[in-house]
């Protein structure tokens, strides 16, 4: 009789509720596309763009642990296939792109899994100066391939689901002047689970951007932004023991079954003024400068108590319920190049940004980057990406944080296209990060072989 793992059955769980969060999002896409329906009859032209990839790997710490976590190495495998489909016409271009990706591992612990990606990509010129457009996305993924760059937090497996829908109205004032209007809504879901500090959360965020074009090669813009990030209440639980006495304040050695709650809640506002410019030096040179500020406000709620399993022992109250706040200002900065040569081209930049994160507050990102690529011959090509960022709490309290953290990607890779419609690539990755309060650095090194085919794009057109 074949045995089913913990891991497995809560993978296969999973895999079976999906319908119930396509089935919004389906809901959604089908409203939308109800409502273009005229639109849609009027198109000139109806495509699809398959394309599919297959990857294997060894990275000797593919989860970022410790060596006191139970690091271990990982020989891999990954799947994914997937198509756009579209339609466009004069004045619209509408574009849904659904992917799956099959990850297998050969590893002590069982963490397979299958990610499900659905975006949903529309433009509308509504008249000559006014262009609408709407973007949305769902997905249903986990943490170890997308939570190194935003917490590091990726020593478990641990699902979750991303719905967003992003609407976006731009009104030429002028040849030179633009206003652009932007809204997002995003909702995060992570899987509960006691052995991670991931937690779910949803943000708002609104902008109004001003351009123009003051020369041929200098673009201005100002820009004025809010952002709300919120964190549900959330209580964790894990069982353990304690000692009943410890509500008197004595310790009798004596241990009791019970649950540990954590419940923690948050809330935060972030306002901030942006101005910068981009300039071309050349057809070939291209440079970009923003600079602003940014006051930011935080709210949170935490508590923690012990329930026994005994209804005769009182609870102990670890963490009576507190309520934190803090405000403070900062700034806001991107530099950034790009040079293309001849059969080469490099790019660096420097940024210090704020972002939501999985870990329930708002953190700063301070960072450089770097990207560059030689054509070697017509068909083969090598590139390199490397970055190094500096992770900080947003708040006005600069005290450390245990998610506070540096981290460093460095990954050169070399690309074989074989035709039109087939690409080979090998590479390596390393990466690595040290959380404030850790003891130990932790690193990992991943070499990889990937081909990649994309399929000519099927069209149907009518004039």
């Amino acid at each position: 009789m074949l045995m089913e793992y913990p891991g497995t059955k809560a993978i296969k769980d999973d895999v079976l509720s999906i319908p119930t969060y396509i089935d919004r999002a389906l809901l959604s896409a089908v409203l939308l596309i109800a409502s273009m329906y005229s639109t849609m009859c009027d198109a000139r032209e109806w495509y699809a763009k398959p394309s599919a990839s297959l990857r294997g790997f060894y990275d000797d710490n593919l989860l970022m642990r410790r060596s006191e976590q139970g690091k271990f190495e990982v020989f891999g495998g990954t799947f994914s296939a997937g198509s756009k489909f579209g339609m466009r016409s004069e004045t619209a271009d509408v574009g849904v792109t659904a992917q799956a990706i099959i990850n297998r591992y050969d590893a002590p612990t069982n963490i397979d899994n299958e990610n499900y990606h659905f975006k949903l990509e529309s433009s509308f010129n509504v008249t000559e100066r006014n262009q609408f457009t709407l973007n949305g996305r769902y997905f249903s993924d986990n943490n170890i391939g997308t939570q190194f760059e935003e917490t590091g937090l990726t020593q478990f497996l641990v699902e979750r689901t991303t719905w967003a829908v992003q609407p976006n109205w731009t009104y030429r004032l002028s040849e030179t002047e633009s206003l652009i209007l932007d809204y997002s809504h995003e909702e995060i879901d992570y899987e509960q689970n006691n052995t991670n500090f991931l937690q779910s959360y949803n943000t708002d965020s609104v902008s109004l951007n001003y351009t123009n074009q003051w020369t041929e090669r200098l673009q201005w813009f100002a820009l004025a932004s809010y952002l709300r990030f919120e964190t549900p209440r959330n209580i964790s639980a894990t069982r353990g023991e304690q000692d009943p006495l410890l509500f008197f304040g004595i310790r009798s050695g004596i241990l009791a079954l019970g649950e540990s709650e954590f419940e923690t809640e948050s809330l935060s506002n972030m306002y901030s003024i942006q101005t910068g410019f981009n300039y071309a030096h050349s057809e070939t040179w291209t440079s970009n400068f923003m600079i602003g500020g940014r006051w930011t406000e935080s709210e949170s709620f935490q508590s923690s108590r012990f329930n026994f399993d005994n209804p005769g022992f009182p609870s102990i109250i670890f963490l009576p319920p507190t309520t934190q706040k803090d405000s403070g200002l900062g700034y806001l900065i991107s530099v950034g190049t790009n040079k293309q040569f001849e059969r080469s081209s490099i790019g660096a930049s420097f940024f210090q940004d704020v972002r939501p994160t999985s870990q329930g507050q708002l953190m700063q990102y301070t960072g450089i980057t770097l990207t560059g690529d030689h054509k070697i011959t017509e068909h083969l090509k090598f590139s390199l990406n490397a970055s190094a960022t500096q992770q900080s709490t947003a708040g006005g309290d600069e005290q450390n944080t245990r998610f506070d953290r540096d981290f460093i990607s460095v990954e050169p890779k070399l690309s074989w296209r074989i035709d039109r419609q087939m690409t080979l690539a090998g590479g390596y990755r390393y990466r690595w990060q040290e959380f404030s309060r850790d003891i130990q650095a932790r690193e990992s090194n991943s070499v990889y072989l990937q081909l990649n085919y994309n399929w000519d794009p099927f069209t149907t057109s009518r004039y």
